[in-house]
Formats: C-alpha cells, sequence, structure tokens
C-alpha cells in the first residue's frame, strides 16, 4: 500500500510539473510605444489612446518573448462621393504566442500636438506569459452572394449574403464571430442560436459550406448589412480539437444572431486559449460592407 501511494504520488508530481510546464508563469514586462495621427485620420481620441497602449504592450511582450510577436492595425483608404477618406481599425489579438495577462500599473499615456499631427506616447507595465501555439492545417474561405463561386471575396454590397467554405485534417469543433468595430459588437454567426449544446462539431476532410441550408438544413443563412456608407468587420474563426461551448451572449431576435460586447468577447476567448493549448484561432479576414451612399 505505501508502495502504491508513493508511485502514485510520483506520478501526480510528474503531472503538475508538466502542467505548471506547459501554462508558462506570467514574467514582469515594461513597454512603450508612440503613435502619429495626422489630421486625416478618422479616429477619435480615445481609439488612438487604447492604440498607442495595445502597441506599447506588444513592445513589452517582444523584449520578453522575441520576435515571433505579431500585431497588426489596418488604416483603410477608400472613396465616398470622390472624396478618399481614411478609416482605422485595430487588430484586437495582441499576439498568437503571448498574452497579456493584466497591468501591474496604471499605462501611463501622453499626448503633444507637432506641426499638423497629434503625437501620442505610452508607457505600460504588467505580466504576460506565453502561449505555444498550435498548428492545425485547416482550410478556408469566405464567399460572397453566389454559393458557387469558389473565389474568396471580402467586399460585399448591403444586404449580400455571405457563405464560408470550411475543411480541417481532423475533427473537432469551429465557432465564427463577426466583429463590429463600429457598434464594438460581436456576433455569434456559428454555431447557430438553435443549437442547444452551443457546439459545432466537423468531421475530418469533409467540406463544409456554412450558412447554406441546403448544405445544412439546421443552418441560419446571413446577409450583411450596414447603415454607414462604408463597414469594415473582422471575421474571426476559432477551432480546435477539444470540445468548447460558445460565450454567453444576448439572445438575438430571429432576424439576428445572439451577441455581445467586443470586450466580453475578447475576454471569453482569453480564458479560453489559455485553458486549450490545442485551439487556433485565425483573425485575417475583414470583410467591408458597402452602403448605398457610396
Amino acid at each position: 500500500m505505501c508502495m502504491k501511494k508513493f508511485i502514485a504520488f510520483v506520478l501526480l508530481q510528474s503531472l503538475l510539473s508538466f502542467t505548471m510546464g506547459w501554462a508558462q508563469k506570467p514574467v514582469k514586462v515594461h513597454g512603450t510605444a508612440r503613435l502619429s495621427i495626422s489630421e486625416t485620420d478618422n479616429i477619435t481620441p480615445m481609439e488612438a489612446r487604447r492604440e498607442c497602449i495595445n502597441r506599447a504592450r506588444v513592445d513589452a511582450i517582444r523584449a520578453e518573448f522575441g520576435e515571433l510577436i505579431t500585431f497588426s492595425s489596418n488604416i483603410l483608404d477608400y472613396q465616398i462621393d470622390g472624396e478618399e477618406m481614411t478609416r482605422f481599425v485595430e487588430e484586437t489579438d495582441l499576439s498568437a504566442q503571448a498574452e497579456w495577462v493584466e497591468d501591474t500599473r496604471e499605462p501611463k499615456v501622453k499626448m503633444e500636438v507637432q506641426e499638423n499631427y497629434i503625437i501620442y506616447t505610452a508607457e505600460v507595465w504588467g505580466l504576460a506569459r506565453e502561449i505555444p501555439q498550435a498548428h492545425i492545417d485547416f482550410s478556408w474561405k469566405i464567399l460572397r452572394g453566389d454559393k458557387n463561386d469558389t473565389e474568396e471575396q471580402l467586399v460585399f454590397n448591403n444586404k449580400q449574403r455571405i457563405f464560408i467554405q470550411f475543411r480541417s485534417p481532423i475533427a473537432g469543433y469551429v465557432a465564427v464571430y463577426l466583429l463590429d468595430s463600429t457598434h464594438k459588437e460581436a456576433s455569434c454567426l456559428l454555431p447557430y442560436k438553435h443549437n442547444p449544446r452551443g457546439q459545432h462539431y466537423v468531421q475530418a476532410g469533409k467540406d463544409y459550406l456554412l450558412f447554406d441550408r441546403e448544405a445544412d438544413p439546421k443552418a441560419i443563412p446571413y446577409n450583411l448589412i450596414t447603415t454607414q456608407p462604408l463597414e469594415m468587420d473582422q471575421v474571426v474563426l476559432i477551432f480546435s480539437p477539444n470540445p468548447f461551448t460558445k460565450c454567453n451572449e444576448i439572445t438575438g431576435d430571429h432576424r439576428h444572431p445572439n451577441s455581445l460586447s467586443i470586450e466580453d468577447f475578447e475576454a471569453w476567448l482569453k480564458r479560453l486559449r489559455l485553458r486549450d493549448r490545442d485551439m487556433v484561432v485565425d483573425r485575417s479576414k475583414w470583410v467591408k460592407i458597402v452602403g448605398s451612399a457610396i
């Protein structure tokens, strides 16, 4: 009996050591960043402040974990009635390799005016930890209007249908969220809101056409709608071989998907990724919805 207890204790210690080694204990980090905004940039002071803080956090993570950290923001140029305009869109996923855990001190942001630019300078202090990023070679593309068109289309006219083609080499679970940067809202497109389990299972090596009732009678069709001359939304696809349940959302009416704030979505996704080292999150695709005013 004593020998069995000793063996069990050694196994438990080994398991704990492995788990703690993978989880990566948070370390103290410090970073700074500068952001220049011109008079023509369509970005509010609050957005500029948040963007500068995000860049400072990336600088802190890069200094600790190296150059594998990736971060992107998009300055999108377009025309309305012949007038050139610019819109700022921020990528809220700080890093695929490391996670900003928390601030240990309140971020400091200074603002100064230099000629035709407003210069923001941010300094941050916090805790960050490395997250090993899984790699699963799934494929997906966004289709517009005609589901039989195999070419990916990311520019939509108001009220056009959206479809997603998806294929994974392994079985697992997939979720799709549409992040509306105008209304700061994340809409859950998949799993479908009438799914009682909140999980969408896919088989290995099978081609799926999401949001199409001919392919799946339980599917919900979606049209991309905007009240703006131009709207840029991010499509986030989440996949894991391990079961996971969609986040707690506000139930939409029969015409709209369930939704929640982008802030709550990001918090849920970070918790999910910390628990599931096999999870892959692809945030590379943005859709442009052109309103009738253009």
